[in-house]
């Protein structure tokens, strides 16, 4: 991996996620799970767009690919998956959260 591309996408802890969440930091937080596992919990603030979706990578064309975004799934595969396509599309600051929403969940986050 180059560091051009260790620049745009950050892999942080929950913890830190959880902390920049709660410091009203200017990003857009995108759950990357099935409306269903969405529905059921999820991180408050976050917008659902399901990484399984037929229309996934049109949903993204429409994001201002300047802006900031936390993304998170399930245990973390779909949101590195979503974030190389983000990448590729020209996305420039992007994060991770580390083991996705499972992560969060177990550092008893909300």
């Amino acid at each position: 991996m180059s560091d051009l591309e260790e620049d745009k996408i950050k892999t942080i802890s929950p913890k830190t996620a959880f902390k920049l969440i709660k410091g009203h930091e200017d990003f857009t937080l995108i759950d990357l799970r099935t409306p269903e596992e969405f529905s059921t919990e999820h991180i408050d603030g976050a917008e659902n767009m399901d990484y399984y979706a037929e229309d996934f990578e049109k949903q993204l064309e429409k994001l201002d690919k300047e802006k900031k975004y936390m993304i998170y799934c399930g245990s973390g595969v779909r949101s590195v998956k979503a974030a190389r396509l983000m990448e590729n599309m020209g996305f420039v600051d992007l994060y991770t959260i580390l083991g996705g929403f499972a992560g969060w969940k177990i550092n008893k986050l909300q």
